[in-house]
């Protein structure tokens, strides 16, 4: 006979960022992060890596994700990146921002089975360092499957920042201080850049 999980008042996933915090406690620069997340990007992603590295403005501003847990904040960037990587929407919610909206409702007040369920699901992929920290996902899928597709796409629609997209890019084939063989840069400075380089 199947069970359903504990719909008891408790809270795991205040336990869950308690640890997190307590496991990665200082935070740095967002910019610092953001830059370091974008240098993994473009190794993840080398047919891309001028976009990524054009990207960093989608990364700095979410409303929803701080630097606090930092891990977080990676996992909120390395989402955003991956997206202008395979040139996919990037304005819905990501995981991370979703991970952190239900743990600022459970603070309030206890998470239903569905919500957490969603809390589950979303753990794993999002902090792979960590899976330990949650279990039953399969039973949950099971269970629930279908119904944590419906609140998942809720919540990436609610959290959405139609704001959050990658603007014209307008590139003078320098990346901070380095000049590079920019796709974004004009033919002109692309020329330049060949010529420097040979001289």
């Amino acid at each position: 006979m199947t069970t359903k999980p504990d719909r008891s008042s408790r809270n795991p996933s205040i336990d869950v960022f308690r640890e997190l915090e307590r496991v990665y406690d200082s935070a740095t620069g967002g910019r610092k992060v953001a830059e370091e997340e974008i240098a993994k990007a473009m190794a993840r992603h080398p047919a891309s890596k001028d976009r990524i590295w054009h990207s960093f403005g989608l990364l700095t501003d979410s409303p929803h994700v701080t630097v606090r847990p930092e891990r977080l904040f990676r996992a909120h960037c390395r989402e955003i990146l991956d997206r202008v990587a395979q040139d996919d929407d990037t304005r819905p919610g990501t995981n991370a921002e979703i991970l952190t909206l239900l743990h600022q409702i459970s603070v309030t007040v206890p998470l239903t089975i569905e919500p957490y369920s969603l809390f589950i699901r979303l753990w794993p992929s999002t902090m792979p360092e960590h899976q330990d920290l949650v279990s039953d996902i399969d039973h949950r899928e099971a269970l629930f499957g279908s119904e944590l597709d419906d609140l998942e796409a809720k919540a990436r629609a609610k959290l959405a920042d139609p704001d959050r997209v990658l603007a014209a890019i307008n590139c003078d084939g320098m990346h901070d201080t380095l000049r590079v063989q920019c796709s974004y840069a004009t033919p002109r400075q692309r020329s330049t850049h060949r010529r420097s380089t040979t001289t």
